[in-house]
């Protein structure tokens, strides 16, 4: 199931826009926040998504987000790169240990704050281990073929590993489209995964605000917008069953 929305904008500074949809007892919101001084200046972005089911049970899980737009501009070279490899565990190096070499801090672009809920999508949260929260930190990754720029975030918590780290990547295309799946049980480090056997884990709420760095004159900036028309953003959110 996917649920899409058109929002538009018409002022650069201090862009605010969002989304708000319900199911019965499944609310999701979706807003976006983006301040740009003026078109080509360095701009920020702040995004919060929260996915909740009002009686308290675990909710049906996002598995992609998908952020588009005409107006934003994506510049890999706008900031440090960090080039290091990802841990997955197809590559059987996903550890929960932090990625080695460490990201350049010169690659390090934004922060926030995750919840997540483990249990039985449709069913009441778990009394343990049903909610667990942490930190998300986001660097300017090296883009593959064909993307103008990449995020990597890297989500830490210390439950139920003590300093557990997983990472995920989010691809941008030349036309602006920010894609990034949402990670299941399946896909934790094996360390996690163990305490959380049978279950989903579904987001319940990402709060993560990206910053461009400044620039030399002439240069361009990670991101930024192109003009202050037409300021189209279309946030998609892909569901599963857990």
């Amino acid at each position: 199931m996917r649920i899409k929305v058109i929002l538009v904008a018409t002022v650069v500074a201090a862009l605010a826009i969002g989304v708000v949809s319900s199911n019965a007892a499944l609310q999701t919101s979706t807003s976006v926040n983006v301040n740009v001084s003026k078109p080509g200046k360095p701009g920020s972005v702040r995004m919060v998504l929260v996915n909740n089911d009002t009686a308290g049970l675990v909710p049906q899980r996002v598995s992609k987000i998908t952020i588009s737009s005409r107006v934003a501009r994506w510049y890999s070279k706008g900031a440090g790169v960090c080039r290091s490899t990802v841990p997955t565990n197809a590559a059987g190096n996903n550890n929960a240990a932090p990625i080695s070499p460490a990201c350049p801090r010169s690659s390090r672009i934004g922060k926030g704050k995750f919840t997540v809920n483990t249990g039985t999508v449709g069913q009441p949260i778990p009394a343990d281990l049903g909610t667990i929260s942490g930190d998300v930190t986001v660097y300017n990754y090296r883009p593959s073929g064909g993307k103008v720029a990449a995020l990597l975030f890297e989500i830490k918590s210390d439950i139920p590993v003590p300093n557990a780290h997983q990472y995920q990547l989010a691809q941008i295309s030349k036309k602006g489209t920010l894609e990034a799946d949402v990670p299941n049980t399946s896909d934790l480090p094996p360390s996690v995964q163990q305490f959380l056997v049978g279950r989903t884990t579904s987001l319940n709420k990402l709060d993560v605000t990206l910053k461009s760095p400044k620039v030399k004159r002439g240069k361009r900036p990670l991101f930024t917008l192109k003009n202050n028309k037409k300021l189209d953003f279309l946030v998609t959110l892909d569901r599963d069953n857990g």
